[in-house]
């Protein structure tokens, strides 16, 4: 665990933690110790790299002040929906989701200023294709949103249509028509556009 004093982001103050590799009983323990922690606002959790797999986030429940969540390599659909139990967040960047199947928790999420989810660097070839993107209609307060590597099955990015405070948007080349079409909608609207 590293402790770190850096900006969020979208300028969240506060205590900022790295776990680097946790093992399930690391994570728990540090939730468990942190659980009166006013100050904790932001946390970054690296995930498999030795091997070891975290299965469950529920202990993040115990976090109350948390706002700012990056989990990187260690997401599942199981704990994706976990996660999403955090309606304190405002910030969710979630790192080489490819294990992901649909969007649907994200609607508890009512906070979210900020949101990513990517897939893994080495799956620019081959993209993450989810549902839709319906679930996330009604997040009148979000300002970024990220979602490199991944398509939708339905309806493409026309659900984001209501989304005015969007701010900045990436998503892959393959939506540039309609990440234009947006912008009609939302004349303030920043779009970058990956090229696969």
């Amino acid at each position: 665990m590293k402790k770190v004093n850096e900006l969020g982001a979208l300028g969240l103050t506060g205590e900022h933690y790295w776990l680097d590799n946790p093992s399930q009983n690391e994570l728990n323990t540090f939730c468990e110790e942190h659980v009166d922690d006013i100050k904790l606002r932001y946390l970054s959790v690296q995930g498999s790299v030795r091997g070891v797999k975290i299965t469950d986030f529920t202990a993040l429940s115990h976090l109350p002040s948390l706002r700012e969540l990056y989990i990187h390599d260690a997401i599942t659909q199981q704990n994706f929906e976990q996660i999403c139990t955090l309606t304190n967040l405002e910030e969710l960047h979630i790192y080489h989701a490819g294990k992901l199947s649909t969007l649907e928790p994200l609607q508890g999420l009512s906070n979210l200023r900020g949101l990513t989810i990517t897939t893994p660097t080495s799956w620019l070839s081959r993209l993450l294709k989810l549902p839709t993107l319906k679930p996330m209609s009604g997040m009148m307060g979000l300002e970024y949103l990220n979602l490199a590597g991944i398509v939708f099955i339905s309806d493409g990015l026309k659900p984001l249509q209501k989304l005015t405070g969007l701010r900045d948007l990436v998503v892959i080349k393959s939506y540039w028509h309609e990440a234009e079409e947006l912008k009609m909608h939302n004349p303030k609207l920043n779009v970058n556009n990956l090229t696969l």
